[in-house]
Formats: C-alpha cells, sequence, structure tokens
C-alpha cells in the first residue's frame, strides 16, 4: 500500500514528464528554490527526496508553515516549472495516479483537505481545480506541511511500471467505451494501414495532432519543416478523420476552416482594450506576424525566454520570468493594484529585444510568443464559463520559426473561438 508523501508525490510527476528535455535535478531544484530561492538542494539531496528516504530542511518546512494562507494560490506561480514538463497526453494519469496513491494511503480520512488550494478533499480528489498548477501546488503544500518523507522507499518503489500499467488500462476503458465514432469500413487495407503506421510511428507526439491539423487548413501544400506536419497533409480525409479518432490526442480541434486572421484582429483590439500595447506597436503584429513564412527553417533554441525582470519583486517571488508571467503578472496588478505603473508588456518587449535593430527573424520569434502568452492570459477575461479551458498553444517542443508560428495561429484561431462563446474543442 502506497503512502502520500515527497518522494510518491515527486515520482509521480517524474513519470506523468515528457520524455524530452526533462532533467529532474533541474525541474525539482526550480520547484523548490521557487518558494524559498535561499533553498536550493543540490542533485544528491533531489535524489533523497525522489526515493523518499529524506525530508527537505527545517528551514524549507518552516517557510511553508508560516505562509498565510491567502498566499497559497501565489505558490501555484511556482508549479509551472513542472507542468511545462508534464506530458499533455498524461494529465489524466498523474491525476489517477495521485488519487490512487491517496486512496491507499490509511493514515489520511477520507475528509481531508488534501489540496489547499482549491480545497478538495480525499475523497472528491481532484475535484474542480483552477489549473493544473494550483492544483500540484495545493497538494505540494499539504505534503510538506503534514506528511514525512524519511523511510518511504518502499512506498516509492511500488510506483513502478506495473502500477502504471494497471492505471493506464483503467483509462483505457473509460475512454474507450461506443462514445467514439470509429469508422474503419469504408478505409481500404492499405489507408488503415497508412493510418496505423503514422499514429505508430508519431505515438510519443499525439500532442501535436491539434497542429497537424492547424497545419492543413493554413496550407495543405505546403512542405513544412516538421515531416510530422506535411505526411498528415498527403493523407485522404478518410485516413486523417481516422487519425484523428484514434489518437485521442489533447485539445483536439474540430476544424473546417482557420480562423487566425479574425483572431489576429481581435486580438489588436483586445491590447488596446486592457492596455497591453502602445497603439504605435500594435501595427507590428499586421506587420510581421505573416513574415514568419520568409524565415520558416531559422531554430529557435538560442532565445533566452526568461529574460523579463518579475513585477513581484519580493523574496517569495523574484528574479527573472518568461513573457508568459510578465503579462500575467501585469494584468493581475493593473487589476488590483491600479495606482502601479509598471511597462506595457509590448513596449518593455519591443525594448528589451531592441526590435528597432535586430533581426527580422528575432521581431517574427518575439512577435509569435507575444502573440501566444497575451491570447493565453486573456483568454480568462473573455470566457464566461465555469468549464475547466485549455488555453496554452505553445508546442513545447518547438525547433524553428515555422513551429512557434503555428502554435501563434493556433492561438488566435482560440481567441476567436472565445470570443464567440465557442468552447467545444477546449475542455479540459
Amino acid at each position: 500500500m502506497s503512502k502520500l508523501c515527497l518522494g510518491t508525490f515527486l515520482k509521480s510527476i517524474k513519470l506523468c514528464a515528457v520524455k524530452r528535455g526533462f532533467v529532474q535535478k533541474t525541474v525539482f531544484q526550480d520547484l523548490f528554490a521557487a518558494i524559498d530561492y535561499d533553498y536550493e538542494p543540490d542533485e544528491s539531496l533531489i535524489g533523497h527526496f525522489v526515493r523518499g528516504d529524506k525530508n527537505p530542511s527545517p528551514a524549507f518546512i518552516e517557510t511553508i508553515n508560516n505562509l498565510d494562507p491567502q498566499k497559497y494560490p501565489e505558490i501555484a506561480s511556482c508549479m509551472d516549472i513542472v507542468v511545462n514538463k508534464i506530458d499533455p497526453n498524461k494529465i489524466e494519469l498523474l491525476e489517477i495516479l495521485l488519487k490512487r496513491i491517496l486512496d491507499e494511503d490509511d493514515s489520511i480520512a477520507q475528509d481531508t483537505i488534501v489540496d489547499l488550494i482549491n480545497g478538495s478533499t480525499k475523497q472528491d480528489f481532484p475535484g474542480k481545480y483552477e489549473t493544473l498548477s494550483s492544483l500540484l501546488a495545493g497538494v505540494f503544500l499539504y505534503i510538506i506541511k503534514n506528511t514525512d518523507n524519511m523511510n518511504q522507499t518502499d512506498s516509492v518503489k511500488e510506483i513502478d511500471d506495473n502500477y502504471i500499467a494497471e492505471i493506464m488500462a483503467e483509462i483505457i476503458v473509460i475512454n474507450s467505451p461506443s462514445t467514439k465514432k470509429i469508422d474503419t469500413e469504408e478505409l481500404s487495407e492499405a489507408e488503415e494501414l497508412q493510418a496505423r503506421s503514422f499514429i505508430i510511428k508519431y505515438e510519443d507526439k499525439k500532442n501535436l495532432i491539434p497542429l497537424c491539423q492547424i497545419a492543413f487548413v493554413y496550407n495543405s501544400t505546403h512542405n513544412y519543416e516538421r515531416t510530422m506536419y506535411t505526411e498528415y497533409n498527403l493523407f485522404s480525409k478518410k485516413v486523417r478523420e481516422y487519425i484523428l479518432n484514434r489518437s485521442d490526442a489533447s485539445n483536439m480541434i474540430n476544424i473546417n476552416e482557420l480562423h487566425w486572421e479574425e483572431g489576429l484582429s481581435l486580438l489588436c483590439e483586445d491590447l488596446k482594450k486592457y492596455e497591453l500595447s502602445s497603439k504605435q506597436y500594435i501595427y507590428m503584429f499586421r506587420q510581421y506576424f505573416p513574415k514568419f513564412r520568409y524565415c520558416p527553417s531559422h531554430n529557435i533554441s538560442e532565445y533566452n525566454i526568461y529574460s523579463f525582470k518579475r513585477i513581484y519583486t519580493y523574496k517569495m517571488i523574484s528574479g527573472l520570468c518568461n513573457l508568459d508571467k510578465y503579462i500575467d503578472d501585469y494584468l493581475w496588478f493593473k487589476e488590483n493594484k491600479k495606482d502601479v505603473n509598471n511597462p506595457l508588456p509590448m513596449d518593455y518587449l519591443f525594448a528589451s529585444k531592441d526590435f528597432g535593430n535586430c533581426s527580422e527573424e528575432d521581431v517574427v520569434f518575439w512577435i509569435c510568443r507575444f502573440i501566444i502568452d497575451a491570447c493565453s492570459n486573456l483568454s480568462c477575461y473573455i470566457i464566461n464559463t465555469n468549464e475547466l479551458i485549455d488555453t496554452n498553444c505553445f508546442d513545447d517542443g518547438a525547433e524553428t520559426i515555422e513551429d512557434v508560428s503555428l502554435s501563434a495561429i493556433f492561438a488566435l484561431h482560440k481567441h476567436y473561438l472565445f470570443h464567440n462563446k465557442d468552447f467545444t474543442f477546449a475542455y479540459i
């Protein structure tokens, strides 16, 4: 029987992380440092945490214990570094994995609140939560405050491949009833072989299926840098539909046409409405965003996205952040502290990246990132629904300008649909 502790929590995250780009030491060090930047456990100590045989320092635990509960929601931002490394196709697995661990932990009563941010009890877990960051942060706070990570190696060892396989089998049963229409009768044997080969070949990249759809609708005859998109475009409509039905990718789009240009116009209006940009810079969206066509293969690995000064500057959260977090901070301060005068995000971006003198490729990259992050942050102001909606459009595996631009098109398409109260494709 497993127990909820720091080790089982961190191992669950590790097992549900993307295969590419997850470094245990870096992700978990950043997690602890984001809560208390004076506390930086080394690689060896992180390993002990994950194995379940050591606790964090008494000073770190005291920091959590002394934290005002009203500050708990702010801790959710410290989980962004973790959530960014979760495989989108394994979010449901992570929820069920944590629930299974909780169910097996007899030391926790059913009515115990185990998510200190969203208020979910053990018996109702995971319940309703604002974001995956808030869910993980709420459980993390509970673990630090209420559990012991010493002598938990046996519990951690239980979370192995067989444990995961059992949960995956449950998920398949849940998600494979007759509710999904998979019409294979009209497919020839050769067509079915094409579709199945594609699904197997890109098994670890199912989260890119929505971008395959975007690429097809945007330009079905283009030879894309990412071969997955071009291969998808070459299939017949029947084969594409088979792939969509079988792939169960997150953010699946029921799409017949793209509305990215309409979404761009709406975004420009929102930039004025929410004062995210001075008027003289808004024209850049129409001028530069279409130019991604002229530098599709430009590599984006050298761009430092964590290069913006945080508006929050106290000990709990300080230092540098990405553009998404800067826009988030800006909108929050604008709404809650109207006397604070922070640089407009687009103006800050223009000045900090020297748009007047940098290369056109640099401008295109940062315009794409701004579109993605602005659309994501504005969504909560546009959407009027109690449902949990997935607003993230960024491709974590993006390597080229073309990759990030397709994510930007996806964001603009969503932005248009959100304005038109169409959420059918975006439920979490």
